[in-house]
């Protein structure tokens, strides 16, 4: 009952340059791509047949899922590049069309009660994918289960650079930008959830209705974006080894798919319905709906709703460098920035509300609703010093940031059974009891706080050494390389659940500091660094005082070795030669540690194992991930 996960790319693409004067230069690209991730429903016309209370499914997978995304595109693009003198103007255009199809199965589930009925082939209860349109009418019928979208976006620049002195260079642009929304094509069947009118979105998801969409385009945009961007070198003295550079830009963050690809299985709904007596389970669904009564909706999968309109994120970015050649050393600081305006989030709104019965503010959409509007900001500032210093046998380079970043959502897709995250390796370790969703719906400033992967001190040191000609082969022909790396931990939350009724990822009141014990205590695969008691759980249908990731986890530290020695083999042939390398990795084996488990509810609460994995959602963070010591040997034979 496996499903293999399958992932490919397949692309092509041509380039056209050609220079119509020795001054002016122009090319033209073209380029193609198909990409295809998807993983069968094993066995698709068996259903999963469970025993209650047992962990038994026979014969297919537990999961009983099928998922396929299949997208193409095409990108055209152009640019033209003319000097004169002391200018160098460039401008270009271009354009992307991408289309992509989403497709969604779901095995219906037959439930035993006990070994005797599962032996009669008497299930009690049968579970199966529905159409929540046609259960809205009162009928069974099997869901859409995706649909196919297309988009098209443009974009046009224009840049100049120009050299006021023989010091001083300045250039300056501006980009536009049409990203486009996804439509519906080939007469995709879609549900939508449209917002209401209303000032504010508790008033508009209040008035919201769903049903067939009533257009094709799932939600409305600013069709154009313009962003200007400026910097300038400058050194002061002819011949000088100081160089002063800065930069401003403005720049747009366009929605990827898995942000709005969730609203195609809106229509997909969970039924269930009470059995009796045998039944034939390879009977096709629709004929199992047209012998039993409406089934029963009570567990619908959550619904993906926008914004009347959803903007293109914009993020203003700056830079100041300083830069100073000395002899043999390279020396650089840095300020740099950046500030994000209308981000792209997800709330969860339309909540039960415990004061009123648990009734919901629309009564006629009895769920949850994901709403992806732009209610996302933040803050990033960063300070740099490098230093390298380079000879002819040596090279030695090290450089520390350290920086500040804040938002109050990191992750808008966290917990979103449909983001398929699992597909890119990304960290979805919370996803059972932590949501992408504000505290407290329509109110983005109650979890302002520390990014999750803020990261405040980075020191990072890398270096390498050949050793001279020498007489004697003893210490010939060798090079020794290492790159080790000391930064600050992680920041984490700790919650108490995420139901959101009405609080989503509930917090605790921090009530003793520090939160953090004294002294670690060592326990199987790592040590306890959290005291239980130092938390309790706040007043009903509140949040506690703790802050969004204001705990931080353990630093991380890693030294990686490398020795190598390459011996000359004239006999063989005049540049022939056989290298030997050893590379050791976490050479000191330093345990790492990972952030504690933070569910207050669990057992394991307060341990922080060993054999940190830094987040694979956040690729920067990656390259050096912890591992026990490993030592790597490598025979080369070059020729």
């Amino acid at each position: 009952g496996n499903a293999p996960l399958r992932a490919a790319t397949m692309g092509a693409g041509i380039t056209l340059a050609s220079s119509w004067t020795s001054r002016t230069t122009t090319e033209i690209r073209a380029g193609a791509q198909r990409d295809t991730l998807r993983w069968n429903n094993p066995l698709p016309d068996i259903p999963v047949l469970q025993i209650l209370g047992q962990p038994t499914f026979l014969p297919g997978a537990s999961t009983g899922f099928g998922f396929n995304d299949n997208s193409t595109s095409f990108e055209l693009s152009a640019n033209i590049v003319h000097a004169r003198n002391r200018n160098l103007l460039k401008a270009g255009a271009g354009f992307l069309a991408r289309g992509t199809r989403f497709a969604l199965t779901r095995k219906p589930q037959y439930l035993f009660a006990d070994e005797s009925s599962f032996r009669a082939g008497a299930p009690f209860v049968l579970i199966a994918p529905l159409s929540r349109l046609a259960a809205q009418s009162g009928s069974n019928a099997l869901p859409t289960g995706g649909g196919n979208f297309h988009y098209i976006q443009s974009f046009a620049f224009l840049q100049e650079d120009f050299r006021v002195t023989p010091r001083l260079t300045v250039n300056a642009g501006l980009r536009l930008d049409s990203f486009g929304s996804p439509k519906t094509q080939n007469d995709t069947p879609a549900f939508a959830v449209a917002l209401g009118p209303g000032a504010v979105f508790a008033d508009q998801v209040q008035a919201a209705t769903n049903g067939p969409a009533t257009q094709q385009q799932l939600f409305s945009s600013d069709t154009l974006n313009w962003a200007a961007r400026a910097g300038f070198a400058w050194s002061p003295r002819a011949n000088s080894r100081t160089t002063l550079r800065g930069a401003y830009g403005m720049f747009y963050d366009r929605w990827f798919d898995n942000i709005w690809s969730s609203a195609a299985f809106n229509d997909l709904a969970k039924g269930s319905a009470s059995l009796n007596g045998p039944r034939n389970y390879l009977a096709p669904l629709t004929t199992v709906y047209a012998q039993l009564p409406p089934l029963t909706t009570n567990s619908f999968y959550s619904l993906t709703a926008f914004a009347n309109t959803l903007r293109t994120p914009l993020v203003h970015s700056y830079f100041l460098g300083l830069q100073q050649v000395v002899q043999n050393w390279n020396l650089e600081a840095a300020a740099l920035g950046s500030v994000g305006h209308r981000l792209i989030t997800n709330d969860i709104v339309n909540r039960q509300d415990p004061a009123n019965d648990y009734d919901r503010p629309n009564a006629t959409i009895n769920d949850d609703i994901n709403l992806r509007a732009n209610q996302g900001y933040s803050d990033y500032a960063a300070m740099q010093l490098s230093a390298q210093y380079r000879r002819r046998q040596t090279n030695v380079r090290a450089s520390y940031t350290w920086s500040h970043s804040i938002d109050n959502q990191s992750d808008p897709l966290l917990g979103d059974f449909f983001d398929i995250g699992f597909a890119n390796q990304t960290d979805r370790t919370f996803a059972s009891h932590y949501y992408a969703g504000f505290s407290r719906q329509y109110d983005r400033e109650s979890d302002r706080g520390n990014t999750d992967f803020d990261q405040r001190h980075n020191l990072l040191i890398a270096a390498w050494w050949n050793s001279p000609v020498a007489r004697s082969l003893l210490f010939r022909n060798w090079t020794v390389s290492g790159l080790y790396a000391l930064r600050s931990g992680l920041p984490y939350t700790v919650f108490l659940g995420g139901n959101c009724v009405p609080i989503c990822n509930v917090r605790p009141d921090l009530v003793s500091m520090p939160a953090l014990l004294n002294s670690p205590q060592p326990v199987p695969g790592g040590q306890l660094i959290l005291d239980k008691a130092a938390f309790v759980e706040p007043p009903a249908n509140q949040n506690g005082n703790l802050g969004r990731n204001s705990l931080r986890g353990s630093r991380f530290q890693n030294l990686d070795l490398s020795l190598a020695r390459a011996f000359p083999l004239a006999r063989l042939h005049e540049t022939a030669r056989l290298t030997l390398r050893a590379d050791f990795y976490n050479i000191l084996n330093h345990a790492n540690y990972n952030n504690p488990q933070a569910f207050i509810n669990a057992g394991d609460f307060g341990v922080a194992l060993k054999g940190r994995v830094a987040r694979a959602g956040f690729p920067a963070l990656t390259p050096l991930n912890e591992t026990a010591r490993q030592i790597e040997i490598l025979l080369r034979l070059e020729f």
